[in-house]
């Protein structure tokens, strides 16, 4: 089975679009803030510091591995951030879905949860009994386990 890179998920608020090298500035920009990467392991302050990031995503759709989309709002039209279907596993019909990284102005909105939402539904559409893995936020990141 080969897994399609190349979908485009709309929702109410927002419209999850093919990550494509040309989104790469105004994704940075989205992400630019350091409360983004807070808790994670990446220290982010330019596009340079971005770059490697981006390119993982956009190697891993090539070769199959994740499905990275931007997240587009549709009401402003800009790109606010990115999610992935990622950890694809054939073999096992499971993926993980997350990767979620939201500009802050767009934190508690509904955005993620519609994210997520489109997420499942495609993945339980097109690949039919597929496991989820859930991956938690880091345990000092209070903001995002509420």
């Amino acid at each position: 089975m080969k897994i399609e890179t190349e979908i485009l998920l709309e929702g109410n608020s927002i419209v999850l679009i093919p990550l494509e090298m040309k989104y790469k500035d105004s994704l940075f920009e989205a992400l630019k803030s350091p409360e983004v990467w807070k808790y994670t392991w990446r220290e982010v302050k330019t596009i340079d510091d971005f770059e490697p990031i981006f390119m993982a995503a956009i190697q891993n759709k090539e070769e199959g591995k994740q499905i990275p989309f931007i997240i587009k709002d549709k009401v402003c039209g800009k790109v606010i951030g990115t999610t992935r279907i990622g950890d694809i596993d054939l073999v096992n019909r499971s993926v993980e879905i997350g990767w979620t990284w939201l500009s802050p102005s767009f934190w508690r909105t509904g955005a993620n949860t519609e994210c997520k939402f489109l997420c499942f539904n495609i993945v339980l559409k097109s690949y039919k009994s597929y496991g989820f893995n859930f991956q938690l936020a880091d345990k000092m990141n209070v903001r995002k386990r509420r």
